[in-house]
């Protein structure tokens, strides 16, 4: 009897991987489906390949290159030096002494510029500063993507049938023509100080890792350094993740040209553009960074455009709202062009619309602080929508 349990749980298992793999796949069923969503995979994979353009904007730096020999252990057998296997020639490693390993410990950056020739100048700084901005935006747009995909799957998850659900989810995505996401933070450059002993007894590492985290100090360590030649003393701002956030919500997280907002499409990736490319002479200035969805950016490249100047309408008039919540289901802002009337609009105000501008200020505020959470990944967007609407009807 138990044999023929068995042997029934084989067949039925062999007659589901058949369904999944010999016929639904090549069902109409499959193939209606696979047509119907063919336009947002191709945007999450477009997206997806940018975000892999992003990661591989690093510029190298390496120690000097002192040429190459051969080197041959004749030592007696007994000798095993274990250590000397640890020996590694590579551009982010530099094999020093014991004290320059363990100061490198001590003083990172200071040695990591010293032994690895990054000479703290203004050219470098902006290198380190697009780096950051990149990897930035490579890090946020992997969240991004990974809801914008699940969002997508999550609408069609009920017409999928369940024997693929259950063998083949991963299949089902690449199927439908979604290629794979890497979360790996393995593109962050490493770079290592190591210590071999002479006896190959013993040894020591050393290690710098670039993340977004170091990148952030780095950038401050090295304008601290660095005498700006064309820098109106404080003017020049550094392209920090804080000021990254400055600038999407100075722009109220919408993007400057197509006017596309995070809260139209909440798994939008946003990125900060230099006005005038610092290529073409432009600073790291407020005046000059604008937000750009990631499309735009993308398109604009290192050409100069000018952003299509608007009438100044405060935050509050741009919100509409109504008792059934914000008209057209969408915060669409631009406050960064300059307040010609603000002071003849401000005259004319009476005191009701004044206070109810101020309680639709408090409510866009109330918004971008759980926008960030979202965007953060500490709420999903189901939670989103929740607070979003509870806020309104209050």
């Amino acid at each position: 009897m138990e044999y023929v349990v068995f042997g029934g749980v084989w067949i039925a298992c062999i007659w589901a991987l058949a369904y999944v793999f010999l016929y639904y796949y090549r069902s109409k069923r499959f193939l209606e489906l696979k047509k119907e969503v063919e336009e947002y995979v191709g945007e999450c994979n477009d997206l997806n390949n940018h975000i892999e353009d992003l990661k591989s904007t690093y510029v190298n730096f390496a120690p000097t290159d002192y040429g190459n020999a051969i080197f041959r252990d004749n030592s007696a057998y007994r000798y095993k030096r274990n250590e000397l296997k640890r020996y590694v020639e590579s551009k982010f490693v530099y094999n020093c002494s014991l004290s320059v390993c363990r100061n490198a410990q001590q003083q990172p950056f200071k040695y990591l510029c010293k032994y690895f020739n990054i000479t703290p100048n203004e050219e470098t700084l902006n290198s380190f500063e697009e780096i950051l901005n990149n990897f930035s935006a490579a890090e946020q747009g992997k969240i991004l993507l990974r809801n914008k995909r699940e969002e997508i799957l999550k609408g069609i998850w009920n017409r999928v049938p369940f024997i693929v659900k259950l063998l083949d989810k991963n299949g089902f995505q690449k199927k439908l023509g979604f290629t794979p996401i890497d979360f790996s933070n393995l593109y962050f450059p490493t770079y290592t100080f190591n210590y071999i002993s002479s006896g190959g007894n013993s040894s020591m590492r050393t290690s710098i890792v670039l993340d977004i985290n170091n990148l952030n100090k780095f950038v401050v360590y090295l304008s601290e350094l660095v005498k700006f030649r064309q820098s109106v003393a404080g003017q020049r701002a550094l392209m920090t993740t804080a000021l990254r956030e400055k600038i999407k919500e100075r722009d109220s997280y919408t993007c400057r040209f197509c006017k596309n907002s995070t809260f139209n499409e909440p798994n939008l990736l946003l990125e900060i553009d230099h006005i005038i490319p610092l290529s073409r002479g432009g600073m790291t200035t407020e005046n000059n960074l604008q937000t750009l969805c990631w499309k735009c950016n993308r398109n604009k490249g290192s050409r100069i455009i000018e952003t299509p100047k608007e009438e100044y309408v405060p935050v509050q008039d741009k919100l509409n709202i109504s008792s059934n919540g914000i008209t057209n289901n969408s915060v669409v802002a631009d406050i960064s062009v300059k307040p010609n009337n603000q002071k003849t609009r401000a005259k004319t105000n009476t005191n009701k619309e004044k206070n109810n501008n101020s309680e639709k200020n408090d409510l866009y505020k109330k918004l971008v602080e759980y926008k960030k959470l979202l965007d953060d990944g500490v709420i999903d967007q189901e939670e989103f929508s929740k607070i979003k609407k509870k806020l309104l009807d209050e």
